[in-house]
């Protein structure tokens, strides 16, 4: 079973529980992955080949597969306007870009996971993100229940309902 259908089941939004139970952590990111961040968490965790998946609500998944970090990075932006998934199978490293460009989320090993966050491709912190003033109201209620939902410790309890989009 290959990375979209095991941790996309219902084909819209990645699933906790089948995260948590591949013994991988999550954690969501500010705003959309640039190509540049893409192609830097490639080299991080030594992939060369990406399989680039997009969807969207009523459409079949699209597939490029085994490409370069830097062509998965090209077809994420070119299909921006639906949900992309990243995996670089090999590291079991996955970036999940939903349609709505206001956060990310990267799943993989709990130290892959680590290391990519303390590697500062990423500055921004989610959580200030998410409080910015600029999102006041419903916007800021959404990104904090997004941040609760996709940050997954694969050892831990974590909420596994859905997140209303405002």
């Amino acid at each position: 079973m290959d990375g979209f259908s095991r941790f996309f089941p219902g084909g819209t939004e990645p699933d906790p529980a089948a995260i948590r139970a591949a013994g991988l952590a999550a954690r969501p990111f500010p705003e959309y992955a640039s190509r540049d961040e893409i192609v830097a968490v490639a080299g991080l965790v030594n992939a060369e080949r990406a399989d680039c998946r997009h969807f969207g609500y009523e459409t079949p998944p699209g597939r490029l597969m085994a490409a370069r970090p830097d062509e998965a990075a090209r077809h994420a932006f070119d299909f921006g306007y639906l949900d992309v998934l990243i995996a670089f199978e090999a590291a079991r490293t996955f970036i999940w870009l939903p349609d709505h460009h206001e956060f990310f989320v990267i799943f993989a090993p709990p130290a892959v996971l680590e290391k990519i966050r303390a590697a500062g491709i990423f500055a921004y912190d989610y959580d200030d993100y998410a409080h910015e003033a600029y999102f006041a109201g419903r916007r800021s209620e959404f990104l904090i229940a997004a941040g609760r939902r996709y940050t997954i410790d694969p050892s831990g309890e974590g909420p596994d309902a859905p997140i209303a989009r405002p």
